[in-house]
């Protein structure tokens, strides 16, 4: 059982003059965001049972802190996936512990930049992916930490840093998509991420997952919908 939290165009079409790509969502759903951050927890608390089951749970970092928090201490047994969305949005993680109580952590590289900076300067004109990943892992260290997967993105580059007791960097570079061919890159991010943990899901190994994740994002940002029709498991093997 998944439960996903998730946040798109109404409409699933994306339109490339007013998607600004880069993980901001549209100007649009401003009012939206503010529809999410103010869900209170008791809301959730109506589906306990569904959480506290779920293999994966994506967050959407539009909620508060606190029903975040609330949501990672419910459903502690699963993945738990975190995609900032902006810089912003990135600094909700370094409240309250909570970059410890996800799993996966993902989001380009400015925000990774933004968290890491946290605990040690950082160079945010030519950050070093291996080393902002290190630092984060570090961040997180503890007995209690969930935290197994960072990912930084960066163009067409997947930098992927995996825990078990020390830390293994991952890079992987898409296949470039001729310009032409690209009708947004708004999504591109989401289907990294869900091509991810459906190889994480299938227990392939890291290097495999990251690559099923950039087969998914080319995939995204040469349709008009957020979810590619071709997208297929024969698709992205």
């Amino acid at each position: 059982f998944f439960f996903f939290f998730f946040f798109q165009a109404e409409d699933g079409i994306r339109d490339f003059c007013l998607s600004r790509g880069l993980g901001d969502v549209y100007k649009r759903q401003v009012s939206t965001q503010s529809t999410w951050a103010n869900i209170p927890i008791s809301h959730f608390k109506n589906f306990t049972k569904s959480i506290e089951d779920a293999k994966v749970i994506v967050i959407d970092s539009n909620l508060s802190i606190d029903a975040i928090e609330w949501l990672c201490d419910t459903g502690k047994n699963a993945i738990i996936a975190f995609d900032p969305i902006s810089v912003e949005k990135s600094k909700k993680l370094l409240e309250k512990n909570l970059l410890s109580k996800i799993t996966l952590l993902k989001g380009n590289i400015k925000q990774i930049a933004t968290i890491a900076s946290h605990t040690k300067p950082q160079d945010t004109t030519t950050p070093n992916p291996e080393e902002l990943i290190n630092t984060i892992f570090a961040q997180a260290a503890g007995k209690e930490s969930r935290l197994r997967y960072v990912i930084a993105t960066r163009e067409n580059e997947a930098i992927c840093g995996c825990w078990d007791g020390k830390v293994k960097v991952v890079r992987k570079v898409g296949k470039k998509v001729e310009k032409e061919a690209v009708v947004s890159c708004g999504g591109a991010g989401d289907s990294l991420m869900g091509g991810f943990i459906y190889g994480l899901l299938n227990n392939y190994e890291i290097e495999k997952s990251i690559e099923i994740g950039m087969k998914c994002a080319e995939l995204s940002i040469i349709s008009k919908y957020n979810v590619n029709p071709e997208l297929s498991p024969s698709s992205i093997q």
